[in-house]
């Protein structure tokens, strides 16, 4: 499967982030080193927008055969590809299903990254509006 540049570059930072988040312990925003804190800020600002566009993502491919992308449709175009004897329709629908399948554990995977990146911002005391929550700059 072809990963893109600027997917796998947010994939490395959010996977740094994320470790010096919980390498550094449950401290306190203050107790953060003052290089750290522009990126940590950063990573917790954007939690909300990537969980909004997982979200979506993941709602239209488990959508029914009527949304586009879904793959319920997929698999309704596959058999009628099949019962019209269509077998090169059918193979690219085949190919086109497995990718999808794939595509969806991808989502999924991340969404729960996403999650324990929200976690751990709030324990470390920044919002996931990039805020911190009490703690002084």
């Amino acid at each position: 499967m072809f990963v893109s540049r600027s997917h796998l570059a947010a994939v490395v930072a959010t996977a740094a982030t994320a470790s010096i988040l919980l390498f550094t312990g449950p401290a306190a925003a203050d107790d953060m080193p003052d290089e750290l804190r522009p990126r940590v800020e950063a990573i917790c600002a954007r939690v909300p927008v990537a969980e909004d566009r997982v979200d979506r993502l993941l709602a239209r491919i488990d959508g029914d055969e009527s949304v586009r992308g879904s793959l319920a449709r997929l698999e309704a175009r596959l058999q009628r590809a099949e019962d019209d004897g269509r077998i090169d329709a059918a193979t690219v629908l085949t190919n086109r299903i497995t990718t999808r399948t794939a595509a969806r554990e991808l989502l999924a995977a991340r969404q729960n990254e996403i999650h324990v990146i929200a976690d751990l911002c709030a324990e470390h005391g920044f919002t996931t509006d990039g805020s911190t929550d009490g703690a002084s700059t």
